[in-house]
């Protein structure tokens, strides 16, 4: 339990670590009070979910190794199937995430946001769906 709440506020403080980056380099974004509450639970939920997708993806890599190292075609196939939905299910999830966060903020706000996450790509040499992705990873942690 105890170990929970540290990994939770550890979390917490990423999420806000990250706003405050947002407020900084992003513009001016006039976030009120109610969007940054909405923002916040935005990205424990994303987070959240991220999490457990990846926790069924070390499953079914588990169940393939299993099934490979037992010479089982019919589970390998299986598990290969498993897995190509799993990254269905998380493109869709990544949609899903940014129609709710394009609800949470007006346009301006999610460009100036936008291109910052575009120059820090670039800085890093990443793609911005992958900044989203490891964001949450973090945050998922």
């Amino acid at each position: 339990m105890k170990a929970r709440k540290v990994l939770e506020k550890m979390a917490q403080a990423k999420i806000d670590a990250l706003l405050k980056q947002w407020k900084e380099k992003s513009g001016n974004l006039d976030l009120t009070a109610d969007q940054e509450t909405k923002l916040k639970q935005w990205f424990v939920e994303c987070s959240d979910k991220l999490k457990q997708r990846k926790e069924g993806g070390r499953k079914v890599i588990g169940e393939l190794k299993t099934a490979v190292d037992g010479g089982d075609d019919t589970a390998t196939e299986g598990n290969l199937q498993k897995l190509r939905e799993g990254l269905r299910q998380h493109d869709q999830g990544r949609e899903k995430a940014l129609d709710e966060f394009d609800k949470i903020l007006n346009p301006i706000q999610r460009a100036r946001i936008v291109l910052f996450s575009v120059e820090e790509a670039k800085t890093k040499g990443q793609m911005v769906s992958y900044l989203l992705d490891s964001l949450l990873s973090e945050t998922a942690q």
